[in-house]
């Protein structure tokens, strides 16, 4: 394995190791996408900054608030990485509260929907990308009335906040979906694929990388083309490399994962850990690129979007814990 990847992906289970006895209210998977969003950037997790975040956000909300809720572990993690993180945290409250006048319900997905316009536009700009996101959202909903919920609100945003027309990249979204719905069962997670392609402004070449990536892990008994893990095959193809490459070191992290403490059959699933194996495995890689600018340019597209989509499967795997906890 490539020592940088493997660098990473100890980094991980590190940063991971270092929650033990903090945070025993948070589900683990929250535990795991914080250490994520650490050693993707190759750094080891500052506990004390993540604390005080949280108990930041403890005291600037209500107990009943959404800021409290699955998504408070996240984003305190995403604060931490920040310099003026009591000024971010104000401004990700006056979105969310903006967000909320649009076509959008107070959620745990709206929280990082807000956090990821305050923390990537000036303040002047907050309305129009909540308006551009309320845009995107009701073009996406207008094709799938049915599909589309608060499970997009994120990715509503990072189009928002893409340079991408309303209409084509609704239009390109769909192309994609109706490319690929008949290969795949899950007609949400593919209409999610649809968008992370769209995201990285990906070409028609992007759907037979997709199927080939998803052959290609079949084999090695490593499918990708579930529920929570198909959007995983889209951060893949759009990385410039090799699809056997790719397959067989996201199955070397996972083997290497499912060996850890705290990373066993009975503490994480199949599919949380196909998560982060392609989460790791694309971090890598992003940097990677000879190409500099693209490195950078690729890099900081393909983070938002692994924030997106593992801070949307976390909330769903979170609360779902937490719906089987109350019914036991």
């Amino acid at each position: 394995m490539n020592p940088l990847l493997k660098s990473k992906m100890t980094l991980f289970v590190e940063n991971y190791r270092a929650f033990e006895g903090e945070f025993f209210w948070q589900n683990n998977i929250m535990k795991r996408l914080s250490a994520l969003l650490y050693a993707g950037r190759g750094q080891r997790l500052n506990l004390r900054a993540v604390k005080e975040n949280a108990e930041m956000i403890k005291e600037k909300m209500g107990p009943f608030s959404y800021f409290r809720g699955h998504t408070q572990l996240c984003l305190a993690t995403l604060l931490s990485m920040q310099a003026n993180r009591q000024r971010l945290l104000e401004d990700t409250t006056v979105v969310y509260e903006l967000l909320k006048t649009k076509k959008f319900m107070a959620s745990d997905y709206l929280v990082v929907a807000a956090y990821q316009i305050a923390s990537s536009a000036a303040a002047g700009d907050f309305e129009e990308i909540a308006q551009r996101a309320e845009d995107f959202y009701l073009g996406m909903k207008a094709e799938h009335r049915f599909l589309t919920g608060h499970n997009d609100y994120i990715f509503a945003v990072l189009l928002a906040l893409s340079e991408k027309e309303v209409d084509s990249g609704v239009n390109q979204i769909e192309s994609f979906f109706q490319a690929m719905k008949a290969k795949f069962r899950s007609g949400d997670s593919v209409l999610n694929l649809a968008q992370v392609l769209a995201l990285g402004d990906a070409d028609s070449d992007a759907v037979d990388r997709v199927l080939a990536l998803s052959e290609q892990f079949k084999q090695k008994k490593l499918r990708l083309d579930r529920q929570l893990t198909l959007p995983s095959l889209g951060i893949l193809a759009l990385l410039p490399v090799e699809t056997e490459v790719l397959v067989a070191d996201v199955v070397e992290v996972y083997e290497f994962l499912r060996n850890q403490k705290g990373f066993k059959v009975l503490s994480a699933g199949v599919q949380e850990l196909q998560l982060f194996a392609t989460a790791l495995a694309a971090y890598h890689y992003a940097e990677q690129s000879h190409d500099k600018l693209m490195s950078s340019t690729l890099s900081t597209g393909i983070t938002n979007i692994i924030v997106a989509q593992q801070a949307a499967i976390a909330v769903v795997i979170a609360t779902s814990a937490s719906a089987a906890a109350s019914n036991s």
